[in-house]
This record gives structure tokens, C-alpha cells and sequence, in this order.
């Protein structure tokens, strides 16, 4: 599941999306399908969707799940006891897609092309799948048979949180059927382990694949530098100011200066936060200096009015007074970003366009016609 929605509440866009309802995840990392989902989101369908998923209440969905994708099961409604791949869980079902061998219609999770060759079945129709195992034959004389087990009850270890995800062993505490040398009053212990992923397979390189020697061969080799640097390239704030002053022009560029090995001011970025952040504290300082000065200024005319109402006058001016300051700077702004030009450009345009069809309506003649009258004045 993606990251940073683990206690997210559901919506109807996530009830109907694929990536979000199924998990290929083998650890427990969240307990979102343990959210209640508000009825009315499930009766909207979006556009393209046939029908609602089936959700479960929370209180039949499934906490812990012991089966998760990797593992081998089988269905025990199915009689030919296949066992099968799990493909992926669907949480907010309590359903499980095994693998299949033929490709089946089309329903709410097949349309997305997640699981193309897989279909649905319930949790509690599943059993674990613990390996093929010896057993005594049924008649003396027979060969040893081979059968199947499988889990019929499970148990687990004390569950911890570690890694970002909740980790338990899981063990079989009753299989089906039971292993040879059981006898009624003895416990079962057979552990389980979880599935883990195959590692990718990697091709021969071809023609356009550059080999790992080629990659890792060197090909370059840096100049030694010396651990104490003559004093001549130690970086002083004289040297960058004439650095910078031959950069821009004000000084005569002299060859014989050491080339700048202290580039800090020149590639450090201006709008960096710690930047924004000083020069943040500097405006808030010169601010509070400001405002001390003019209220002492006020404080020196009390003009019959007590220290009170003077501070609250002196408050209300001050807003008023940089209310002010933030529109002219606004307006600077404005200037200097180009678009008063801007403005300025696009009404001459318009001025100029105005102008020049007053002047092709003053200078348009029209020819004599039959059916044009010329109205008379009428005293």
C-alpha cells in the first residue's frame, strides 16, 4: 500500500482503485482495511464501473492475515485438491486470487488488468500447503506413499512491530492429514515459513550492454592535491571581493591572481531557507526597533491623554503606516517585475488601434447607388 495513507478514511475513488483494494504486500504494515466505510460511499458507482465490490462490515474483516501472496494453498471445496498460487489479498473482502490455468470473463477487478489469470476465493475456504510428506502404506507390502499436507489450524508467535511492519512466525498446531507418528493428546508444532520473493533474473549482456569491467574500469585519475595548500590559493574576503570586481568589470582582470577556489557566495542559492530565514529576522528586527522609535515619538506628545490611549494610537498608526509601505512595495514590484510596461504597451496598442479606425472611417467613400438616400434635414 502506497505510503502515507495508512489511516486514511476510504472514499469512493479508493473503493474502486485496483492498486489500493488488492495487496501483493507479504507484511502487515497497516491496519486501513479496518477503517468503517460510510454506506453512502458504496453506493456510488463512478463512471465505468459495472457494480460496487462486496466490502465486508470491519467487524468480519480479517486483523492478521496468515495468507499472503507466495504462498501455496488449496480450496477444500475444490475435490481435486489442487494447490495454487496466491497472487494477491483483498483486504476489504476477506477474498484471496489464486492462480489460474484459463482466463476468466470479465468482472470488477479483471477490467483493470491486475490480475488477468487468477480468480477470487474466501479466506476461510484456504489451507496452507506444509509440504509432501512420507506415510506407511495402507496394505503391508505396498510401497511408502507420498500425500500432501496441509494446515487444518494455525498458530503464532507474540506479534512485534519491527522495520516498519508487524512480523510474527505463523505454524501449523493441526494438519490434514495427520503426520505419521501422531497419536491423540500430542501437540503439533510445524512451522511455516513465509514466502520470499525470487530474485530477478539476469539476462547475459547483448550487443548494447556495456560489461561490468568496461564500467568499472578507471579512467580517470585525479591530480594529487597537497594536504597544507600553499598560501597563495588560501581563500581570504579581500580576494573574493577582487574576484568579483574583475568579474564585473570594475576592476582590470589581472592574470597573475590565483583563480577563485572559494566559490560559496557565487554558487550558494539566494532563496535557500536558512537565507529567507535571516533575512526574515533582520525585517522583523529592523520592524520592532521602528515601532520602539516611533512610540517613544508618541510617548513625547501626550496632548491631555493618558499612556494608554497614546500606545493604542501610536499601535493603530503603526498599521496603518505599514499597510502603506506593503502597497508601495507592491507597486515597486509591479514595476520592476515589467508589467506596469507591459500595461503600458497594451493600452498604446489599444489607443493606437482606436485611433486608426477613426481615421479609416473618416476617410471612407462611399460610391452613388441606386438604392442609397442621402436623409434630408429636417427643420
Amino acid at each position: 500500500m502506497r505510503a502515507g495513507i495508512a489511516n486514511k478514511p476510504w472514499t469512493a475513488q479508493d473503493i474502486y482503485d485496483v492498486s489500493l483494494v488488492l495487496t501483493k504486500d507479504r507484511f502487515t504494515r497497516n491496519f486501513r482495511h479496518m477503517l468503517e466505510i460510510d454506506k453512502k460511499i458504496l453506493r456510488r458507482i463512478p463512471k465505468g464501473a459495472e457494480q460496487a465490490p462486496k466490502i465486508v462490515p470491519s467487524s468480519s474483516r480479517i486483523k492478521w492475515w496468515n495468507i499472503v501472496t507466495g504462498d501455496q494453498v488449496r480450496d477444500i471445496q475444490k475435490k481435486d485438491g489442487s494447490v495454487r498460487e496466491v497472487i494477491a489479498c483483498s483486504k476489504l473482502t476477506n477474498e484471496v486470487f489464486v492462480k489460474s490455468d484459463v482466463q476468466p470473463g470479465s468482472d470488477f477487478y479483471s477490467r483493470e488488468g491486475v490480475l488477468k489469470n487468477s480468480f477470487p476465493v474466501l479466506y476461510h475456504r484456504l489451507q496452507l500447503y506444509i509440504g509432501t510428506y512420507e506415510f506407511p502404506p495402507k496394505n503391508p507390502g505396498e510401497q511408502p506413499r507420498s500425500l500432501p499436507v496441509f494446515a487444518k489450524r494455525l498458530g503464532h508467535t507474540p506479534r512485534q512491530w519491527t522495520g516498519g511492519k508487524w512480523f510474527w512466525e505463523r505454524f501449523a498446531t493441526s494438519t490434514i492429514p495427520r503426520l505419521p507418528g501422531w497419536f491423540p493428546g500430542k501437540k503439533e508444532h510445524i512451522p511455516i515459513p513465509w514466502p520470499t520473493k525470487n530474485a530477478a533474473k539476469v539476462h547475459p549482456p547483448g550487443i548494447y550492454d556495456t560489461r561490468a569491467k568496461i564500467a568499472t574500469r578507471i579512467t580517470y585519475e585525479p591530480a594529487p592535491v597537497p594536504s597544507e595548500p600553499p598560501e597563495l590559493l588560501v581563500s581570504s574576503k579581500s580576494m573574493e571581493d577582487d574576484y568579483f570586481d574583475m568579474l564585473r568589470g570594475r576592476k582590470a582582470y589581472d592574470q597573475s591572481q590565483p583563480m577563485e577556489v572559494a566559490v560559496s557566495r557565487e554558487l550558494s542559492n539566494p532563496h535557500s531557507r536558512a537565507k529567507k530565514r535571516e533575512r526574515w529576522r533582520q525585517k522583523m528586527a529592523l520592524q520592532k526597533k521602528r515601532l520602539e522609535d516611533f512610540m517613544a515619538k508618541e510617548l513625547k506628545t501626550p496632548l491631555d491623554r493618558t499612556r494608554r490611549q497614546i500606545r493604542a494610537e501610536a499601535h493603530f498608526k503603526w498599521q496603518r503606516i505599514l499597510q502603506e509601505e506593503r502597497k508601495l512595495e507592491m507597486i515597486r514590484r509591479w514595476e520592476l517585475s515589467g508589467r506596469k510596461a507591459k500595461l503600458e504597451d497594451k493600452t498604446a496598442r489599444k489607443r493606437k488601434k482606436v485611433e486608426k479606425e477613426k481615421e479609416r472611417l473618416r476617410n471612407l467613400v462611399l460610391t452613388h447607388e441606386p438604392h442609397q438616400v442621402v436623409p434630408e434635414l429636417q427643420v
